[in-house]
């Protein structure tokens, strides 16, 4: 005997429930309840495990274990870390240099940061919106742990964004997709409710061998209507992206605490005296199109028409933090990365003849 045989027989012959079970090789079909006039009308329980339900949907090809892994993320049943589609670190930092971050921030915080830098970098006010990378990268240099809190939350909350996306695309591929054939979700995935006779015109219209079991009736199903899913969920999946499941008052709460956080310094700064020998040391550099966490080679020295050659034991640097009056630089040499703290005397002998570093 077959499940569908045991179906027909349980409403036709009034076979008892218990032959449904006995038949039921995947173990998913129980019989609630009995209507004992009609017994086509009696309540069957379908309850089917995730992975399995999944599998009704998904090809039997490399993509199954990423797209597995995002319905169960997507359905609240799969375990995930701190991010999903994108690397939160590498990402919000990059969003912070490139200067994308800003315009997720609300007037009240771009107001907040216009304090700072009227006071602490009053160039990059003019024609701000263009200066953006700019701001980004002086705020990494200069304020680096408030900035990669930043960045950090920013990365957080988009790549949440990004997985609400993803629960909305799934919910409408997998969720109530059997509703208008008589097949009742109570749970997206799991639990379904029908009755034997729905069952049975279901498996009908389906064209499914009477022989096969449930799970495989119903990918058959699957397969007949269309609703397979063949694609690879991680491909395009900043199209999952929507502005409205972005946490913008998460967002702005930090935002507003680390600039708040920011200015206190500043002010303190001011109090202490460094705040002038570090914008001192800043415009040097930016007069001299030198940015922070950019790599720089060690110029060569001019040899009037012979090869040039390099001069020293420095292959690059790059400028690295600055407070309290000095500005740390890091080396990269033969023997590894080495890191010295300049004033700004120090630093223009330095830039000038590395050859004595």
């Amino acid at each position: 005997m077959s499940l569908y045989k045991a179906l027909i027989d349980f409403r036709d012959n009034e076979n008892d429930p218990m032959w449904i079970r006995q038949e039921d090789d995947d173990d998913i079909v129980r019989v609630r309840s009995i209507n004992k006039t009609k017994r086509g009308k009696s309540l069957l329980y379908l309850d089917f495990d995730n992975e399995t339900y999944i599998k009704m949907f998904t090809d039997a090809d490399g993509r199954d274990n990423n797209n597995s892994f995002l319905i169960n993320v997507a359905l609240g049943r799969g375990y995930y870390g701190d991010s999903v589609f994108i690397d939160t670190y590498y990402f919000g930092d990059e969003e912070m240099k490139e200067g994308t971050i800003f315009r997720y921030f609300s007037n009240e915080n771009i107001h907040l940061l216009k304090k700072i830098l009227r006071i602490a970098a009053p160039s990059l006010l003019t024609k701000m919106e263009d200066k953006y990378d700019e701001i980004g990268r002086w705020l990494m240099s200069n304020f680096e742990s408030n900035a990669n809190e930043i960045a950090s939350v920013y990365a957080y909350e988009y790549d949440l964004a990004l997985i609400q996306g993803l629960k909305d695309y799934i919910n409408k591929k997998f969720c109530n997709v059997f509703t208008p054939y008589g097949i009742i979700e109570k749970t997206c995935a799991s639990e379904y409710y029908t009755t034997v006779d729905n069952l049975i015109k279901f498996w009908d219209n389906s064209g499914a061998d009477k022989e096969l079991s449930i799970t495989e009736m119903f990918k058959s199903f699957i397969l007949e209507k269309g609703l397979e899913l063949d694609e690879d969920l991680y491909d395009d999946y900043y199209d999952y992206y929507e502005e409205a499941n972005f946490d913008q008052m998460n967002f702005d709460r930090t935002v507003d605490r680390e600039l708040e956080s920011i200015l206190e310094k500043l002010e303190e700064q001011q109090e202490e005296g460094t705040l002038a020998l570090n914008l001192e040391i800043y415009e040097f550099l930016s007069k001299q199109e030198y940015q922070f966490d950019v790599w720089y080679p060690q110029k060569s020295e001019k040899t009037f028409g012979k090869v040039e050659k390099n001069i020293g034991k420095i292959n690059y640097f790059k400028f690295d933090e600055l407070s309290d009056g000095e500005v740390i630089v890091l080396f990269q040499t033969p023997s590894g990365v080495k890191k010295s703290s300049m004033d700004l005397e120090r630093l223009k002998l330095f830039l000038y003849h590395p050859e004595l570093f």
